[in-house]
């Protein structure tokens, strides 16, 4: 009997329903297709334990096919540590390393690269530690309007080494890819705050950032929002620059200063491992009519921040629009920050009307 016709017919029931089972279980894919070509450099090609590695994916998919990501293993523990097409780690110890870049395409289509990295140890001979670079930029106008071309200029320096690149995140998303050089240029299409940042490496592998605000008017005629003609905006409203550097523990924060009406009330939070403090209420002096501008360095919290950390920064006075401002502190990367307003009477952060 167990050779018969009805036998054979249940066996192969049997095993159609298990890879139909199979093929719908979740995170299978049984029509994925290996056939993306990829690959991924790293600078510098030589690390040792401490300077940030820089990798950067190059993925050549068949015709047709998108690709709609890139995901990293950085320290060949078997999770996914990064995504992007650029990646940037550090190591703790010198050793081999053995870094994984997976890619996806559209409709299942894949590809995947490996290489081995080698830490190299640190030089010996009694010198003096590398010194990281300053980042830093101005731009003109200081005070934008919609449409008008802003010119971002760095001034970074590094005190024993040369810089070897300089990225830019012009559109506050966090990541450094809006275009390397001294330079940039952006217009702004729309009134609103927007956060631009600078990122530069020296020859050392050392990474130091600048991040500050940029405040864009309404155009000469433009329409003005309904909730400013309510509520008056700060004036002149506040800005919040964080710099600092990269290390393989944390942020190295050099200056968090923030500049606002003379009189605002600075209330800052901060949570999570490490912070010095919980809530800190800080006061810029008034005098001479409470008119003009001043600035206030948050020195304790210039110092070593740990990745996870979070720091929240309420600005506010009397009866006007205020300014919220967060950075979230990351492992290797610069902080990512959210700037909003505030509606008097309310610390629940809003988008902010038209400046």
């Amino acid at each position: 009997m167990d050779g018969s016709p009805v036998r054979r017919i249940l066996l192969g029931a049997t095993t159609a329903l298990a890879a139909i089972a199979f093929a719908s279980a979740p995170g299978v894919s049984p029509a994925a297709v290996n056939d993306i070509s990829a690959d991924f450099t790293w600078s510098p090609s030589a690390p040792t334990p401490g300077q940030v590695v820089t990798f950067t994916a190059a993925a050549n998919p068949p015709t047709g096919v998108g690709i709609r990501g890139f995901d990293w293993d950085l320290n060949g523990d078997g999770s996914l540590d990064a995504n992007g097409q650029t990646a940037t780690w550090s190591y703790p110890a010198p050793g081999p390393v053995t870094v994984h870049l997976y890619v996806k395409g559209r409709a299942f289509h894949r590809g995947e690269a490996v290489h081995t990295i080698t830490v190299q140890s640190a030089p010996t001979g009694g010198g003096p530690p590398p010194v990281p670079p300053v980042a830093s930029f101005d731009f003109a106008p200081a005070a934008p309007a919609v449409n008008q071309p802003v010119l971002f200029t760095s001034t970074s320096s590094d005190p024993d080494g040369t810089i070897i690149e300089q990225v830019w995140d012009l559109n506050g998303d966090g990541n450094y890819d809006n275009g390397g050089g001294a330079t940039a240029l952006r217009t702004f299409a729309d009134a609103g705050q927007y956060v631009v940042g600078l990122r530069v490496t020296d020859n050392s592998g050392l990474v130091s950032f600048d991040s500050q605000t940029v405040n864009v008017a309404a155009a000469t005629g433009a329409p003005v929002a309904l909730q400013k003609s309510v509520l008056r905006l700060l004036s002149p409203f506040p800005v919040v620059r964080i710099a600092g550097r990269i290390t393989t523990r944390g942020t190295r924060v050099r200056i968090l200063r923030v500049s606002a009406p003379v009189g605002s009330r600075i209330a800052i939070r901060c949570s999570g491992r490490g912070c010095p403090f919980k809530k800190q209420v800080r006061s810029l002096p008034t005098g001479a009519g409470s008119l003009g501008a001043a600035s206030l360095r948050v020195r304790r919290l210039e110092r070593l921040v740990l990745p996870g950390v979070r720091v929240r920064l309420y600005i506010t006075k009397g009866g006007a629009i205020g300014k919220y401002t967060k950075l979230r502190f990351r492992a290797g990367k610069p902080p990512v920050r959210t700037d909003q307003c505030l509606i008097p009477g309310s610390s629940a952060p809003v988008d902010c009307p038209t400046l």
